[in-house]
């Protein structure tokens, strides 16, 4: 048994010699080769218990402990209302804080009176007086196109434009007869006698035709 176990060593150291010529530096001696000589590392155990986040996570945890939180970022002071990630101001308050007001006495109640009659005892006639003025300014140019295009219902046109005016001169007059019949004259007096003149010369021109 020694002198099989010698042979084999003797083989090996030759063919080991012979790949020496070639590349002395490849030359290993059998004897370092031994299971006795071989140097072997003990397994290495692994700790799988890790956190979700730790998994996913790509920066370390010195990092991670340097980001704010939630709660650093976003104070929320404990009352009950509810605050939004994207809302972060100051909710204005429902009702707001009443404005020092001027006390109303009798004597401005007197002249707001005073002051709103006078407004509305020559404005309101106005007010009337103009409306009547456009629907029979609209019927005079109703007439007036019917009437240059001859229609069958030329006639009937020039006297609802009439009809209006008379209706708006009656007004007008009932309106100079007040307390501010000067005020009306002056300001709506001119119109009304404008559109007098051009239902006159509108009549005027239909019959000659």
């Amino acid at each position: 048994m020694n002198a099989s176990a010698d042979n084999s060593e003797h083989s090996a150291l030759h063919m080991q010699k012979t790949l020496a010529r070639l590349d002395p530096e490849s030359f290993i001696n059998p004897r370092h080769l031994r299971p006795s000589k071989l140097q072997f590392s003990e397994p290495r155990s692994f700790n799988f218990n890790l956190k979700s986040h730790d998994m996913f996570s790509v920066r370390g945890p010195s990092i991670r402990a340097s980001l704010p939180t939630l709660s650093k970022r976003i104070p929320c002071p404990s009352t009950n209302r509810s605050f939004s990630l994207l809302n972060n101001h100051t909710l204005t308050p429902l009702h707001k804080p009443a404005h020092h007001r001027r006390p109303i006495t009798s004597k401005t109640l007197l002249s707001l009176h005073r002051h709103y009659s006078a407004k509305s005892s020559a404005d309101t006639l106005i007010e009337e007086i103009n409306d009547q003025y456009a629907v029979a300014r609209d019927e005079f140019e109703i007439s007036t196109e019917e009437t240059e295009k001859q229609s069958i219902y030329a006639q009937a046109d020039r006297d609802a434009a009439r009809e209006e005016l008379d209706k708006l001169k009656e007004m007008y007059e009932k309106a100079l007869q007040g307390s501010d019949g000067e005020e009306i004259r002056s300001r709506i007096g001119g119109r009304i006698r404008e559109l007098d003149h051009a239902v006159q010369a509108l009549e005027e021109s239909a019959t000659e035709h």
